[in-house]
């Protein structure tokens, strides 16, 4: 295996860090690993080293304000600031793999940000698979919170108003304890800004589902405490693709790569790719 580590910069002009995993022989597909919120690419090692065992190249990128990558942490302008980042990374890539099918792994708000990407950019990648998207809030955030959070978002978008609870993203200790113990993960309070800018991504893509045509798989714990499975159902009913899928997963939380049955899950994530590249080729 090959590993590789480089820079680039985006239209705002913020240094991005990324990464990519590589077979030493020829390859199915490649496959691109969008990281969620106040996380980083680092934490993808695993199932990168996994979809490079069964022939793909995974390539990860740290979004602006996350990981080695420039920009204030937990915080972002507008969301299409992620959404275009992301689309040029790929782009980047494929100009130099251009004969190789495309496909995106998104998680939680990685998940947001390559469902607007599909919208804005149908035919940028051949498929893509979602894992706990942060596409509906939790039914506690009434319209009276989501109408003082857009004031404060307006009026102080770099005020930090709200803390994600670390303990949700994992049943087992372990990856929590790492997770809070790790230098390149944000695990303070977010911004009012970028909390509303995910809220409305979540909302646009869900509004636009139909639009939507590419294969898709998409996954999700059933005890997700911070992602409501309620946004994945909602969007699998939305979505126009003919060849779609949905598995909801019992008893797991959010970040499934990372429960103690990741392997299987692995397992289910490349069967599926598999699936796709022999009807691409």
């Amino acid at each position: 295996m090959i590993h590789e580590s480089s820079e680039f910069h985006n239209a705002q002009g913020d240094k991005i860090f990324q990464q990519s995993w590589l077979p030493d022989g020829p390859a199915k597909a490649d496959v691109f690993i969008i990281h969620g919120l106040g996380e980083h690419s680092g934490r993808y090692s695993e199932i990168a080293h996994f979809l490079v065992e069964r022939g793909y190249r995974a390539h990860a990128l740290d979004h602006p304000g996350h990981g080695k990558s420039d920009g204030l942490r937990a915080y972002i302008d507008d969301f299409s600031i992620f959404t275009e980042t992301v689309n040029d990374f790929i782009k980047r890539i494929q100009s130099q793999n251009d004969e190789l099918p495309s496909y995106i792994i998104g998680h939680s708000m990685g998940g947001v940000i390559t469902s607007n990407l599909l919208i804005d950019h149908p035919s940028l990648v051949a498929g893509a698979i979602l894992s706990g998207p942060a596409l509906a809030t939790d039914e506690a955030v009434g319209p009276v919170q989501t109408f003082i959070l857009k004031l404060i978002a307006k009026f102080f978008p770099k005020l930090p108003v709200f803390q994600l609870d670390a303990n949700l993203i994992c049943r087992n200790p372990a990856v929590v304890e790492e997770y809070l113990n790790d230098p390149l993960v944000y695990s303070g309070k977010i911004r009012a800004r970028l909390l509303i800018e995910i809220v409305g991504a979540g909302e646009r893509a869900l509004q636009r589902a139909a639009e939507i045509t590419l294969p898709m798989l998409m996954l999700h714990g059933e005890e997700d405490g911070l992602a409501s499975v309620k946004g994945s159902q909602a969007m699998f009913a939305g979505i126009s693709s003919e060849d779609k899928d949905i598995i909801i997963y019992p008893e797991l939380f959010h970040e499934i790569f990372n429960e103690d049955s990741k392997r299987d899950i692995y397992d289910t994530v490349t069967n599926w790719l598999d699936n796709h590249c022999q009807t691409n080729n």
